[in-house]
């Protein structure tokens, strides 16, 4: 339900400052992942809705951003490699995060015992945004290339 109306709305909003929403949705997703140990339960489902909304918020954003930027050539290569990337790190993270669970022992049933890993992975989704400052650069490199 929150990406049938994230997606439309921050769409339309970041076609006027592409970046800036973006990473203002990736920094709030990153916070929200960070508190989930810390809830108490009747807000957890809240809460995955929230992240959900703002998470699901930068995939169209990220999207345009690429296909805009990138030259006509390469923006199959490039929508493939995002694709690429992003699957292999989803299907990565099950099996660490289940090894991960498994190392954690008789602490497992503690939602403490998880917060070193939600901080870390809300750490990567802020880390992330460096990215957005490495695209823009690539940016002005390719702008720069199709003028010569």
């Amino acid at each position: 339900i929150g990406t049938i109306i994230s997606n439309p709305v921050f769409g339309t909003l970041s076609d006027q400052r592409r970046f800036s929403w973006l990473a203002g949705v990736l920094v709030i997703a990153g916070f929200l992942v960070t508190t989930f140990p810390l809830l108490p339960s009747s807000f957890i489902m809240p809460v995955l809705f929230i992240y959900g909304f703002f998470f699901i918020a930068s995939y169209p954003m990220v999207e345009a951003a690429l296909m805009e930027a990138a030259p006509v050539a390469y923006r199959g290569r490039i929508s493939g490699l995002f694709v690429l990337v992003g699957g292999l790190i989803g299907n990565l993270a099950h099996w660490i995060l289940g090894w991960r669970v498994e190392n954690l022992g008789s602490e497992a049933g503690q939602m403490s015992a998880y917060q070193s890993s939600f901080t870390t992975l809300g750490c990567l989704v802020v880390i992330s945004l460096s990215g957005i400052f490495g695209f823009r650069y690539l940016i002005k490199v390719w702008k720069a290339d199709e003028k010569t």
